[in-house]
Order: structure tokens, then C-alpha cells, then sequence
């Protein structure tokens, strides 16, 4: 008489099951052959009562044990395995955190050198010079960090990636329309 036990009826994927049969066996002699058929086309045969495996898809797998005795009657049993994808380990979004540092970076740089702009007639318009030469980079990296937050899109990681190409754009950009509007505009001494 055929007995099938596992050591577990559900598992992720490539984790190993262990299967037993060797609760089986023959009220009047011995049992001579364990067969396992483990439900994905993989078989295990021979005196061993005990087979492992692990699944290489999810899904649901019926393994039979087919185990003969000595006078030659086979018997069998058999046992569902639950196999599952492992959940996605979905690694963190740093794109708005970088995102917000570089516009506060930007937001600094911007506010001191447009203190230093002159205007026209030797006044000092600091709120404009800030809004044409930094105001619209910070935006945009303020923007870029939003828009990874709620859609995934410019990542990071990768940290060699589109998401890092898009904020160190912006901030160089930035950088230089602020410098170049401060010197552009210093008069020579």
C-alpha cells in the first residue's frame, strides 16, 4: 500500500520539497520499488523512498508514488504541491529624494547669486533674477521627483540610469543659468 507525505504541500519557486514514501508498505512481503512522478515531467525511481524537487514554475503539481512489492502489485498515492512566484522585492524609489536635495541645492545656489545680480541701474531685483534663472529648474526637478513618485518612471536605482541623467541635467543647468546671469551682469572692476 502506497503512503505519500511531503514536508510541505506549498512553496516558492526553486525552493526544494521533500517527498516520502516510506510510510508504505506490503501487509504480506516487502516493497521493492518507489516511483515518484512529480507532476512537471520529473521522475525519480528506484529502491529510494524519498525524493526532493523543486519547481522551476508556479502552478499546481499532483505528485503520484507508485510503489511495487515483491510479488509484483503496484499501488498508488498521491499528494497537490502549491508552488508560488516569490513576491517581488520592489527596491525603493530614491528619484524623489534626490529629486528634492538637488532643487534645494538649485533653491541656495539660485538665491545667492541672484543677490549678487545687479539690475538695471544698479538696483538689485533679487526676486526676479531668481524667478527667470532658478525658479524654473527647481520646478523641474520638483516636478521630476513627483512624477517618479507616482509612476515609477526615472527610478533610482539604476544609479547609472535616465533618472540620475535627468537630475544632474537640471542641475548643471541650473547651476550655470545662475552664474552665467551673475557674471553676464557684473560689471568688470
Amino acid at each position: 500500500m502506497a503512503v505519500l507525505a511531503a514536508d510541505a504541500t506549498e512553496a516558492f519557486v526553486g525552493v526544494p520539497i521533500a517527498f516520502d514514501g516510506g510510510g508504505s508498505y506490503d501487509p504480506d512481503g516487502t516493497i521493492v520499488a518507489y516511483a515518484f512522478d512529480l507532476g512537471d515531467g520529473a521522475r525519480s525511481e528506484g529502491m529510494q523512498a524519498t525524493a526532493a524537487h523543486a519547481y522551476a514554475s508556479p502552478g499546481a503539481y499532483e505528485v503520484v508514488l507508485r510503489v511495487r512489492d515483491d510479488d509484483g502489485n503496484v499501488s498508488t498515492d498521491r499528494i497537490t504541491v502549491t508552488v508560488r512566484a516569490f513576491p517581488s522585492a520592489r527596491e525603493p524609489n530614491w528619484k524623489p529624494v534626490v529629486a528634492s536635495v538637488f532643487a534645494s541645492v538649485l533653491t541656495v545656489v539660485g538665491a545667492w547669486f541672484s543677490r549678487r545680480a545687479p539690475g538695471p541701474a544698479g538696483s538689485r531685483p533679487t526676486l526676479r533674477a531668481f524667478a527667470f534663472t532658478t525658479l524654473p529648474f527647481v520646478v523641474a526637478e520638483a516636478g521630476t521627483g513627483v512624477v517618479s513618485l507616482l509612476t515609477g518612471l526615472l527610478a533610482i536605482p539604476p544609479l547609472v540610469g535616465m533618472g540620475t541623467a535627468v537630475d544632474l541635467g537640471i542641475l548643471v543647468a541650473g547651476l550655470a543659468a545662475s552664474t552665467y546671469r551673475v557674471r553676464k551682469r557684473t560689471p568688470p572692476r
